[in-house]
């Protein structure tokens, strides 16, 4: 069940548009070869998998578009891998409502665990006319 529903989730691009804004989505298996990592397309997910999701997002509107906020969720059966989130400023969220910069401390001010994010938020402030913004996370598949 658990690898079915993985695979719905995994086996996901998506493009859409909003006020001439577009975003593209798309992930990928990150494999190592010689010590390198190297992107795969993917079709099913195993545990131990580690995956990047990219949302590329680009302005189509004929001026600068401002105070967007790109955000990407991390699935269900993963864990956020932070050394693959970029760009780097990036804040997460335990419920997809409250934000705050990574890594968020619990009450004895010890990081939460990774597999506790469940969405990661970037503040794009102005993006120019024809211009795109990259954002990257990457999860391991429990």
């Amino acid at each position: 069940m658990k690898k079915s529903l993985l695979f719905f989730t995994f086996l996901f691009t998506a493009a859409f548009s909003f006020a001439k804004v577009e975003c593209n989505l798309e992930v990928h298996k990150m494999m190592m070869e010689n010590n390198q990592p190297k992107m795969m397309s993917v079709r099913m997910a195993d545990p131990g998998d580690t995956l990047v999701y990219s949302l590329n997002v680009t302005n189509n509107e004929s001026a600068a578009v401002t105070n967007l906020n790109p955000t990407l969720p991390v699935p269900n059966y993963t864990t956020l891998v932070p050394d693959l989130v970029t760009p780097n400023n990036f804040m997460v969220s335990t419920d997809n409502k409250d934000y705050k910069p990574y890594p968020i401390l619990d009450r004895e001010g010890k990081p939460i665990p990774n597999s506790e994010y469940r969405s990661v938020k970037w503040d794009l402030n102005n993006l120019n006319v024809k211009e795109s913004q990259m954002f990257k996370i990457g999860v391991k598949v429990n």
